[in-house]
């Protein structure tokens, strides 16, 4: 059985940002899998937390695999 697990990057507000944040973040839990030795899949997303989020969401969105709102953006 395969586990999958969301790596949320918090406070990311416009879609540079986000990639700068996520080569990081793939490149080191890609390393440590392979240091472990097991087989675990993930998603690498954001959190939309500010406004500046919700302006550029839709160019973010392109670029992640998963999502969270901590609070309802009306």
């Amino acid at each position: 059985m395969e586990d999958e697990s969301e790596i949320m990057i918090p406070l990311t507000s416009e879609v540079k940002e986000f990639n700068v944040v996520k080569k990081v973040v793939v490149e080191t839990a890609d390393e440590e899998i392979k240091k472990a030795g097991v087989n675990l899949a993930y998603q690498v997303g954001t959190m939309v937390e500010i406004p500046r989020a919700c302006l550029t969401a839709d160019e973010i969105a392109k670029e992640m695999q998963t999502s969270s709102a901590s609070e309802p953006m009306t």
